[in-house]
Parts: C-alpha cells; structure tokens; sequence
C-alpha cells in the first residue's frame, strides 16, 4: 500500500509540472491567435491613437507599426473606481468588456477602426496592442470618450422629432448647437439641386427668412469651420485630422451622415458655399466637397450647392 501511495504521489508531481509544457487551458473569450503577452516587442504598440465619438459608434485611427501583422483594440465601460485600469488581461472583468483584432491595410499609413453598438451618454475607456510575430505588446495608454446622440430631426413647426422619422425639414446638431437646412427634391427654396453664386446669396437669405423653415427666421451662411464639421469620413480621418486633401481614398460618398442629411449631392461636383472671409463681393470663396470630405477655395463668381444654418440654444 506503501508503494502504492508514493507512486500515486510521484505521479500527481509529474502531471502538475508537466501542464505548462501542455500550454494551459484557453477560453473562446480569449484573443483567437496564440500570441504571448511579455516584453519581447515591448512598448511597441500603436502611437498617435485618435478617437472621435460619433453617434452610437466611435472612430479610432493609429499610425502603423512597423512589422506589425494584427492590431487589437480593447474597450470596456469604464467602471466607477477611477483607479482601475484596462489591460489586455482584465478587459473580460468590466462591463462590455471586448476586443476588436484589426487586419493589415495594405499601403496604408494608418489603421482604422469603427466600432457600433456602443451606447450614447456612457463612458468606455480604450487600449490597444500590436502583435509581431507570436508575441503582442504592451498595452497603450488607457484613452477614454463618450458617444453623444449628436444629431436631432425637426419638424417644420419647430418641434424635435424621433429619430425614424422621415418627414423633417430641419436637423439640429447638439454638439455644436447649431440647426441646418434639409434639403428637398420638390423645386422649393430648399431643392437639392439650386446652385448660387456666393455674390447673390443676399437673395437667398431673404427668400428664406421670409418662409422661416421650421419656424425660424434667423437663417445664414454657414461659416467654413461650420460646415466642416457635416464632414462623415467613414474611413477615416478624424475632423480634426482634415485637410484639403479630404478623406482617405477608400471611403463611401457622399461624406455626410445621410440619415439626417438626405437629398445631398453624390457627384464629384458636390460643393457647397461657405460664408466668404471678408465679404460676399469678394473674389474668392470656399466651400466643402461632400463628395470627398475636401475643403478648398474656388471663385465666388461660380455657381455652388447652399445649405443653410442657424444658431441653436
């Protein structure tokens, strides 16, 4: 029985120190590749990460890393004890707790990621690691942001509508509290296809004051900084990120959330007018292409798309 009883032991022993060499147990939670999370690469994780809230969703662009062959984005609720931090190891323990793994883009400088289904008015807080070889990096800086319901339809009484509604004549931006004009395909002063040249916008203004859409009639030009920010890159970059080279050449057209904004003009020649700099007799304007997401100048004698804005409490 005595032998017996140290076999058994010896053999319990043996089992035990033989199971990391087995390599563990793994959960289907877990991230899908077999990577190892240690020093090996390092701080080597994505730089420059940008975050832009949108609505129910959120936009995150990093700068690629060099011999990297998947990124991962980690995202979780943020808890209520400021002094909890996201890693790659404890994203399972908070609520929402997931991770994206995002492919190579081939010729691309910069890695994109929208993620939907994250819940307006609630904080999420963010890591991310890149993986080289079989071995993944340290986790970034954790980065937090909150998804704000931006945009509101109005009726043409002036009344904020649900978001499935069809009928709207207005959309009001809580963000930048502002309200825009919504264009139509029915030959009023709102119709979609109406070009001016900014030398004439006076008229415009006066015609559309006096029919006071949705109940207003403090109607204006919108600034070129206001206009900007209809701009919806679905492949990135961010807003803030724009120049007058636009968005990123694989992105959808028009660049404009089209729920809120329907009846926008697709073509390549989609310009919208901004209120001029100096003063609408002068020589130059700019506006928005919404067919890129560009932002140029062009002459104020020519004839452009108008869509029209006020300032909203």
């Amino acid at each position: 029985m005595d032998k017996l009883n140290h076999f058994l032991c010896f053999y319990l022993v043996l089992l035990l120190f033989s199971l990391p060499l087995l390599g563990g147990c793994t959960t289907d939670e877990e991230p899908a590749t077999s990577s190892v999370r240690d020093e090996g690469i390092g701080q080597n994780y994505p730089s420059n990460i940008q975050i832009e809230p949108r609505d129910g969703s959120v936009l995150v662009t990093w700068d690629k890393v060099e011999g990297a062959s998947e990124y991962r984005v980690y995202i979780a609720r943020k808890p209520e004890l400021s002094v909890d931090v996201l890693t790659p190891y404890n994203y399972l323990e908070f609520e929402g707790g997931t991770y994206y793994p995002v492919g190579i883009r081939a010729g691309k400088t910069k890695g994109i990621l929208e993620v939907r289904g994250v819940a307006n008015g609630y904080d999420y807080y963010l890591v991310m690691t890149s993986v080289i070889g079989n071995q993944e990096s340290l986790a970034s800086s954790q980065r937090s942001f909150t998804p704000v319901d931006i945009y509101a339809k109005i009726g043409s009484d002036g009344s904020t509508l649900s978001d499935g509604a069809t009928n709207f004549v207005c959309v009001e931006d809580k963000q930048n509290r502002l309200m825009w004009e919504v264009k139509s395909n029915d030959g009023s002063i709102h119709d979609r296809d109406d070009q001016y040249a900014l030398v004439s916008i006076n008229n415009l203004l006066a015609q559309a004051n006096g029919v006071a859409p949705c109940s207003f009639d403090d109607w204006r030009m919108p600034t070129q900084d206001e206009l900007a920010t209809l701009i919806y890159c679905s492949s990135g970059p961010t807003r803030r990120e724009l120049e007058a080279a636009g968005c990123n050449a694989d992105h959808n057209t028009p660049t404009i959330d089209t729920n809120y904004f329907p009846q926008v003009q697709t073509g390549k020649e989609a310009y919208y007018w901004s209120s001029p700099q100096n003063s609408y007799t002068s020589d130059e304007g700019w506006g928005v292409n919404f067919y890129n997401g560009s932002v140029t100048v062009d002459d104020s004698r020519n004839l452009h798309y108008v869509r029209l804005v006020r300032d909203s409490s």
